[in-house]
């Protein structure tokens, strides 16, 4: 059993050995990517108005656990940006590089004050704006359509509670005023 092992990690470490590297420019689109994946993850309404499929039924979850995995790959992309040689870029490739590098480096500077993370309410938005947001973006053109906003609709007590835990974490006050 054991000489199995060492012979698949042998093999394993053949194939990393044999793997090409990845260019700077391809480590970069990958990052892009990833990012712009987490832009609609975090905010489904976006990838509705941007006609982008599979986020028609959601809305954003701003649960402390998913609020954790966004600031554990904020840092990850910084760190994998990092380990990116600018100067191997092409110019808009040099561009969008610095873009993404100081949005990821804002994003972890704001980290250390955890407190902003329940700025999730304000006159200009917030739950009470998203849902007469999400009917006038919907695309109503298929049952389907329909189908997603019902989902969508269903998914709004639980944006409500998220929000309410947010604001409870930011101030007790804040969270007498808000929920007594």
């Amino acid at each position: 059993m054991k000489s199995c092992i060492i012979l698949f990690l042998a093999c394993l470490g053949i194939a990393v050995v044999n793997a090409e590297p990845v260019s700077p420019q391809a480590q970069l689109n990958s990052l892009l990517d990833e990012d712009l994946a987490a832009v609609f993850r975090r905010a489904p309404l976006l990838a509705t108005v941007r006609g982008v499929p599979g986020y028609d039924d959601l809305l954003s979850d701003l649960s402390f656990a998913t609020l954790e995995r966004e600031r554990a790959r904020e840092r990850r992309t910084l760190v994998d940006l990092r380990a990116i040689d600018p100067k191997a870029l092409q110019d808009r490739d040099r561009v969008s590089y610095e873009l993404l590098l100081d949005k990821m480096e804002s994003a972890v500077e704001g980290q250390r004050f955890p407190n902003a993370e329940g700025l999730v309410l304000s006159t200009l938005s917030g739950v009470q704006n998203t849902m007469p947001r999400a009917a006038q973006i919907t695309p109503f053109r298929t049952s389907a359509n329909y189908r997603d906003y019902i989902k969508r609709l269903g998914a709004t007590p639980k944006l409500v509670d998220e929000t309410i835990a947010r604001l409870r974490a930011v101030d007790p006050l804040l969270h007498a005023v808000v929920c007594e």
